[in-house]
């Protein structure tokens, strides 16, 4: 699979599922799915296993719909919450009021006022829910996504790290925020404090107030999107920038792809930051949080993904897989007047085959490889509005 910024591309699912595997942890490791997100088998409330989503945009526990009216949880009293996010829409959600414990192993922490939200559309078929930072509060953590672990580390080993750099952290309003400078192609920097979001499949994600004062638009050639699902404030808009580089500490990544919103709502319309750090630049690194709060920090290590170029999906679009609740992958975010869009391909449009290939029992992996692999074009089958159409794809060359 190409390296494009996750979210845009195609992501990459692992065809083994963590559904189950809870049990004691071994020599404190959490084995994880990397798929441009953390995931994290766990046992809710006692009764309830999930694969769960870590998320330091989130403070704390968050359950998809359809996975919670499936469980043992479905039979507990709840009320209604506000649930905003990235895009302009929030959210009038469930929630379950009674504390819920969630278990990792030997790991545990209770949450309250867990909300119910429609998170399958957005990161697919495997994301049963969100669990926030509070459950690594106070704790020390390496994340590793070459070796699907996340590590837990004592003081000591942390003060015996090698090769890593120390990133500082500062926690306000109960997020981690770093400093990060972006080079932009007209020689101008923007340089200041970003979100940690490990929630984000993207790179770097920069907010509509930060893009508009910086005249992004007119920093070079830019790719626009839009989304369906593009958070969980659902519909979004933005546009994608070649910059010379960013910079984190002393690390410095040459000519990356970063995103800009164009978003009047939501968490990217903000401006108490200048946007998000996500695992589209993390995933070049292992990487240690420190989650204690006295003194929390990040430090980077440079893994096998480092020096791997930032290129542009050739498909075009973005899917999720949900071969739970139908045939096929579900296209959710669409390059505006690129090749996918001009084929006619629709956002929510619904991929069964490539090439005449079932999707279904595929997994997302496969078809994204086989979009990577073909020559000049594939066919895909659509389901639209209850009508199966075919439609040819053209496959060009990165041009971005």
């Amino acid at each position: 699979m190409k390296r494009a910024i996750p979210g845009i591309a195609f992501l990459l699912l692992l065809s083994i599922s963590l559904r189950g595997q809870v049990g004691p942890i071994g020599d404190k490791i959490l084995p994880i799915r990397y798929d441009g997100h953390w995931h994290i088998a766990a046992m809710v409330d006692g009764s309830a296993s999930g694969c769960f989503v870590f998320d330091t945009g989130a403070s704390n526990l968050l359950a998809d719909s359809l996975w919670g009216a499936g469980s043992t949880l479905s039979k507990k009293p709840w009320g209604m919450v506000m649930i905003g996010g990235v895009g302009g829409t929030p959210q009038r959600a469930r929630a379950f009021p009674a504390a819920l414990e969630f278990r990792v192993g030997d790991l545990g922490e209770t949450f309250s006022m867990t909300p119910l939200i429609q998170l399958k559309p957005l990161l697919g078929r495997y994301a049963d829910g969100i669990v926030g930072w509070h459950f690594f509060k106070g704790r020390i953590v390496e994340f590793d996504c070459e070796r699907m672990a996340l590590r837990l580390l004592s003081a000591r080993e942390l003060s015996e790290l090698s090769g890593y750099e120390r990133i500082p952290l500062s926690l306000r309003n109960d997020r981690f925020y770093i400093k990060i400078a972006i080079g932009l192609p007209s020689g101008k920097t923007i340089d200041g404090e970003w979100l940690l979001d490990l929630g984000s499949g993207n790179g770097l994600s920069i907010t509509s107030p930060t893009a508009k004062r910086h005249n992004l638009a007119l920093e070079g050639p830019t790719v626009t999107f839009h989304s369906s699902w593009n958070g969980l404030g659902g519909k979004s808009s933005g546009a994608l920038l070649r910059v010379e580089s960013i910079r984190i500490g002393s690390f410095v990544l040459p000519s990356p792809i970063v995103e800009y919103s164009e978003d009047k709502a939501g968490a990217l319309s903000k401006d108490s930051h200048l946007g998000l750090l996500g695992n589209g630049v993390l995933s070049r690194f292992t990487f240690v949080i420190d989650f204690r709060t006295e003194a929390p920090a990040l430090w980077l290590r440079p893994n096998g993904n480092y020096d791997t170029p930032w290129e542009l999906s050739r498909a075009g679009f973005r899917a999720v897989d949900r071969t739970d609740i139908c045939d096929g992958l579900i296209i959710n975010s669409l390059h505006r007047n690129r090749n996918a869009e001009r084929a006619g391909l629709q956002l929510d449009d619904t991929i069964t085959h490539i090439d005449n290939l079932p999707v279904q029992g595929m997994g997302i992996g496969k078809a994204a490889t086989l979009l990577k692999t073909a020559r000049d074009s594939v066919s895909l089958t659509i389901l639209r509005a209850g009508e199966t159409l075919t439609i040819g794809l053209p496959l060009p060359d990165p041009d971005f």
